[in-house]
């Protein structure tokens, strides 16, 4: 599947590029991106996954929890190096 845009859908042994549904049941499959209200998954790879309520067995590269934490390290990286921009400056 190329894209897929539903309020439900079931995935069973499937690829799927794109995937933005409010349901979904992912039985293993793999997918490149999924963005969903709730997500339950056996045996699924992912790469990017969006969704507040995630149940089941996902691997996946980047999800809300990851985004979250590189956005917090960007965060402190940028007021320490400012920070450390201040001190210098000041001297």
């Amino acid at each position: 599947v190329h894209r897929l845009r539903a309020g439900t859908a079931d995935l069973d042994r499937s690829t799927a590029a794109f995937v933005n549904v409010d349901n979904a049941t992912l039985k293993q499959s793999t997918a490149g991106v999924v963005i969903g209200k709730s997500v339950a998954c056996d045996e699924v790879r992912t790469g990017i996954l969006v969704s507040p309520m995630v149940r089941g067995d996902v691997h996946t590269w980047f999800d809300l929890r990851t985004a979250f934490a590189i956005g917090l390290g960007m965060a402190i990286g940028r007021a320490l190096i400012g920070a450390g921009r201040a001190l210098v400056t000041r001297r």
